[in-house]
Order: structure tokens, then C-alpha cells, then sequence
């Protein structure tokens, strides 16, 4: 018995270690049995060829042409009863926003494929990571390489200017393509396999506070602007600012008016203003002032942002001024003990400080 490879392999699909049998006495037809080898590797249906040769005569027979040694040969199919599962590492995986980062996401097969060809559709769901603002759905599908059970694929991550907190987005494998020509039908099993991947904020902002406008005129409600400046955008809804307010010389909470304390960034910015309003009197007052401070920035999560302790005076100047005259009506008064003739002095406004004399 002779054998001839063809896709089967000998010792690595088949063992041709029969190479000769017995014609049994009485007997017209009779069989031999073909080892198969038993792996994990999935393949496609496989052949090889045996070969009957040549017929050798039993010792001291005496005829020399009692057998005819007519070549005969048959093909042997070889069924694969591998099937190849392949699922994302369970291990959650993170990637770190900065130029030209990626994150790596292992696939783990149960068995290794022998033909090239086979491939792995990919899809993608953001969760608090959009497509394209945090990462790239670039890799839709992947190939599974020959021989390996383990392999990877790297997602890219978009680096920005944007402070936010830890965001994510889920990976999933879906069907399994076979190599073109592939005649088994069920030699992958598409089992959909999710893994979640967190993007990791790499982004530090500094903000500061400034003042638009250091002095202003009391007129009907002038309003005073703030500004606060941050070195990035703050993501919204990420991040919190506080304000405190300073009283300087005689300034009183009825010369302005401001209950901003707290403020929530509700868009995405780097700037973010707001007003105090400056309460418009009938009074004569002198100059005075205030102060706002930026206290704090609180991010929620992983957002990293410093401030710098800054505070800025608001100096108000008053734009009263008071007229004062004489009673027009004359005063009579009798003449009598410690009598005295009073007059009256009306003035248009009120004068908030002691010491105006007339």
C-alpha cells in the first residue's frame, strides 16, 4: 500500500502506517483501516490518496503469474469536526487620550484556523464616548490569523482639549466570514461577545477669574460683567464653579445685587461670564467697593482642573447729588421767652454720610 497527500497531510492528518495486508484465504473482499489524526484546529474538508502496488507471492509458490499487480488507487476524505469560538477578553479594557493613542482589545479564540481567510465583523456602541469626538470606529472587521488562538486589535482615540471624566463605549463581535471556496458550513460559530472600553482623560485645565469693566457710575442698574478663563473647554455638565463676595469700605447689599454662588457649566466652554448688577439710588454716598473671588472648580469623576485664587474689586461711583434750599413760605414767630423762629431746609435726596454741612 502506497499513499499520495493531497490537501491531507501524512502524520499531521492521517498516519500511513499500514503499508502492506494480507490477502485472507477464501475471502473476495476484505478491508484496512486508515488512522485519522485528531486536532483542534479548525480546516476544511481534506483527501489524501492510497494506492495498491505491487502483490507479493507467498515463499516457494511456484507459479509465477498467480497475481496480477493492477495499480488501483482511491481518495480518502477527511470530515473536520473542529469548530472555531472566538469572544472578547472579559477584562474591561482602558486607553489613555493623548497624540496617537489607541486602545488594545484582545480576542480569544478556543481554536486555531488553518486556512487564512477568516474574518470577524466588529461593532461598536458609545455609552458616555461618541464615535468620532472620542474614538474611531476605523477597525470593522479583523482577520483571524492562522495558527493563533489569541490576538488583538487597537481602537484609535481622539486626543482633544476637552477636561471630562472617564467616558466609555462597548466593542461587540458579531458574525464570523469563512475563506471564499471554504466548503464546510459550520466551522465558526458567530457567538456575539461584548467588551467595554474606558477612555482615560489625559486633559488639565487652569482657570481664572477676570473683571470686564474695574469701575463703573451708578446709574439705572448698571450691570458688571465677570469673566471666567479656563486654559480648556470644561465638558458640561462635568464641572462646577464657586464665587464668593467681598464687602470693601462702606459698599452694602443694597448697592449691588449678585446670588451667584454656585454655577453649573451646562455648555461646553472654556469661558463662561456673569453679571452683578449695580442697584441704581436716590442717595449721595461716596465712592465704594466690592470684591468677587473665584473660590473653587469642582469636576465630577477624573477631571482635573486647578484655579487660580483670583479676585477682582469692583469700584462703584455714585452719580447723586444733593440740592438743598430754603422753605419758600415765610416763618412768623411772637416775640416771647425763648421764643425762636424755625425754617425749614428741604434737600432733594438723602446723603448716606454724616458731616455735609449747609
Amino acid at each position: 500500500i502506497s499513499y499520495g497527500d493531497k490537501s491531507a497531510g501524512s502524520s499531521t492528518d492521517y498516519m500511513d502506517t499500514i503499508t502492506m495486508i494480507d490477502l485472507p484465504v477464501g475471502q473476495k473482499t476484505f478491508s484496512f483501516c486508515i488512522p485519522i489524526v485528531e486536532d483542534n484546529v479548525v480546516e476544511d474538508t481534506e483527501s489524501f490518496c492510497v494506492q495498491l502496488d505491487d502483490v507479493t507471492q507467498p515463499t516457494s509458490f511456484t507459479r509465477s503469474n498467480a497475481a496480477d499487480p493492477d495499480a488501483s488507487t482511491s481518495t480518502v476524505s477527511i470530515l473536520d469536526d473542529d469548530t472555531v469560538t472566538c469572544s472578547l477578553n472579559a477584562a474591561d479594557v482602558e486607553g489613555t487620550e493623548a497624540t496617537s493613542a489607541s486602545a488594545c482589545v484582545n480576542i480569544e479564540c478556543d481554536k486555531g484556523v488553518q486556512d487564512s481567510g477568516f474574518s470577524i465583523d466588529i461593532s461598536y456602541s458609545d455609552k458616555s464616548a461618541m464615535t468620532s469626538t472620542d474614538y474611531m470606529e476605523s477597525v470593522s472587521m479583523v482577520a483571524l490569523p492562522v495558527g493563533e488562538n489569541t490576538f488583538s486589535f487597537c481602537i484609535p482615540i481622539v486626543e482633544d482639549d476637552v477636561v471630562e471624566d472617564t467616558e466609555s463605549f462597548c466593542v461587540q463581535l458579531d458574525d464570523v466570514t469563512q475563506p471564499t471556496g471554504f466548503t464546510r458550513s459550520n466551522a465558526a460559530d458567530p457567538q456575539a461577545s461584548t467588551s467595554t472600553v474606558s477612555i482615560l482623560d489625559d486633559d488639565t485645565a487652569t482657570c481664572s477669574l477676570s473683571l470686564t469693566t474695574e469701575c463703573v457710575t451708578e446709574t439705572t442698574d448698571s450691570a458688571v460683567s465677570f469673566t471666567v478663563e479656563c486654559t480648556k473647554i470644561l465638558e458640561e455638565d462635568d464641572c462646577q464653579l464657586g464665587f464668593s463676595y467681598h464687602h470693601i469700605t462702606t459698599v452694602t447689599d443694597e448697592d449691588y445685587t449678585s446670588t451667584l454662588t454656585l454655577v453649573d457649566i451646562s455648555t461646553s466652554t472654556s469661558r463662561f461670564t456673569f453679571d452683578a448688577t449695580v442697584v441704581s439710588d436716590e442717595i449721595v454716598e461716596d465712592t465704594k467697593s466690592f470684591s468677587v473671588e473665584l473660590i473653587s472648580v469642582a469636576c465630577s469623576g477624573d477631571s482635573s482642573v486647578e484655579f487660580m485664587s483670583s479676585t477682582t474689586t469692583v469700584t462703584i461711583k455714585d452719580d447723586d447729588t444733593v440740592t438743598c434750599s430754603l422753605n419758600t413760605a415765610d416763618v412768623e414767630e411772637t416775640e416771647a421767652a425763648s421764643a425762636s423762629a424755625c425754617v425749614e431746609v428741604e434737600c432733594d435726596k438723602e446723603v448716606e454720610d454724616s458731616g455735609f454741612s449747609v
